[in-house]
């Protein structure tokens, strides 16, 4: 399932375009002030004018450190500051990555994003997006290591049991209750087909911002190719073909193709047909959230 327990990925692309300043190498006393909590310090030194940007020696900003530990007041005066969401730690890891999974923060970089003209003026955050807080997570962590599983493994609930169960999947999911009721809760990938109901459209399995038309509307199950692994798949066997015969010498007729459908749908998976492992966990644990423009 898509991880959007906040923003939505498309939503946060566009906030994290909204600030360009590149960080300062050096020394890093806002930094070191933000990860030790010391909140008066961190206003001192922002009156000083420090660097809000520079790191620490593994690439922690200020702004960093204030959404690793959830402080949303110092968010909010740092990105006035000038702060950088897109600045990465020696891990890859920005600090809207650690935002984006708590609803405190997203009225203020919507506001930031606003102000830098990435996003429209007239965009009013979404209340689903309100929803996704630290403790709704937790929430939906615990339901799905525990009730769920349960339910899952046990006889199909019935009666008023089966309505509660698949009315809170649906719930933490944003699938609708009757989706998750044919699937007996086993919502595996019904995401792709169902997170836009009444668009006839798919989302990717890998970015659920990602949006194509359905290419098989009448299909219960997703059928064609997935919007983004299909357009990498070719463009990487392309690739792979150039360099093995320019760079190779390898020449032949044979035609190559990354992570062949046609072979994977004959593969034998001991007798017991298409894996059934459920991937619903993950949906339980993820909500959905609609693209914004």
């Amino acid at each position: 399932m898509m991880r959007s327990t906040s923003f939505g990925l498309y939503a946060a692309a566009l906030l994290l375009s909204a600030v360009t300043l590149p960080a300062a190498e050096g020394n890093a006393p806002l930094a070191d002030a933000m990860e030790k909590l010391d909140r008066a310090a961190v206003r001192t030194l922002l009156q000083r004018r420090v660097d809000v940007n520079a790191p620490q020696v593994d690439g922690m900003t200020a702004l960093h450190w204030a959404a690793y530990q959830d402080d949303a007041e110092s968010v909010e005066l740092l990105l006035g500051a000038g702060a950088n969401v897109r600045a990465a730690n020696r891990y890859g890891i920005t600090p809207l990555t650690l935002a984006i999974t708590d609803a405190r923060f997203v009225d203020a970089l919507a506001a930031r994003a606003k102000a830098a003209g990435k996003l429209r003026a007239s965009f009013v955050v979404p209340d689903s997006w309100r929803r996704n807080t630290p403790q709704a997570l937790a929430e939906a962590e615990r339901f799905a290591l525990t009730d769920y599983l349960t339910t899952l493994a046990g006889a199909a609930p019935e009666g008023d049991a089966a309505r509660a169960f698949y009315q809170r999947v649906a719930q933490m999911t944003g699938l609708p209750v009757d989706v998750v009721a044919r699937a007996r809760g086993f919502v595996r990938d019904a995401y792709i087909k169902h997170a836009r109901p009444g668009d006839r459209a798919v989302v990717s399995s890998y970015d659920a911002s990602f949006i194509t038309p359905d290419p098989f509307p009448e299909s219960e199950s997703p059928r064609g190719p997935d919007p983004i692994l299909d357009g990498l798949t070719r463009a990487y066997g392309g690739a792979f073909v150039g360099y093995a015969r320019g760079e190779l010498g390898f020449k032949t007729e044979m035609t190559y193709q990354l992570l062949a459908h046609d072979v994977n749908n004959k593969w034998d998976w001991g007798g017991g047909g298409r894996r059934t492992a459920p991937s619903a966990s993950r949906c339980a644990v993820c909500g959905r959230n609609p693209t914004p423009v």
